[in-house]
């Protein structure tokens, strides 16, 4: 359906353009370049969905991408990664300071 493809096309490249606006860094732990890749990945995937007609994106998504064959391997991915990006939120950023000095405030 066409106005559903437009809508959702026009969420992802608003989403993807916060994170890509907001965190375009591609330096540091794997998790910061995994948020970096994936919102250059969703902006790519809206401006597709926006200028594709529906039957490319079908064609695209059910024949290029196996989509029938990967099933379960597309979703099983999209888990692990967001497994991952929580577990890396939930860990303490580490500091370039090391020592007691480094949790003491300057004055």
């Amino acid at each position: 359906d066409a106005p559903v493809l437009f809508l959702c096309g026009s969420i992802a490249v608003v989403a993807g353009l916060a994170i890509v606006i907001g965190h375009n860094t591609w330096r540091g732990d794997v998790g910061t370049v995994a948020v970096t890749l994936l919102g250059w990945a969703l902006l790519i995937k809206g401006l597709l969905v926006l200028f594709l007609s529906p039957a490319r994106i079908a064609h695209l998504v059910l024949d290029r991408l196996d989509f029938y064959q990967m099933f379960y391997v597309y979703p099983t991915l999209t888990l692990l990664v967001g497994l991952y990006l929580v577990d890396a939120a939930r860990k303490p950023p580490v500091s370039d300071q090391k020592g007691p000095a480094a949790n003491s405030p300057t004055n």
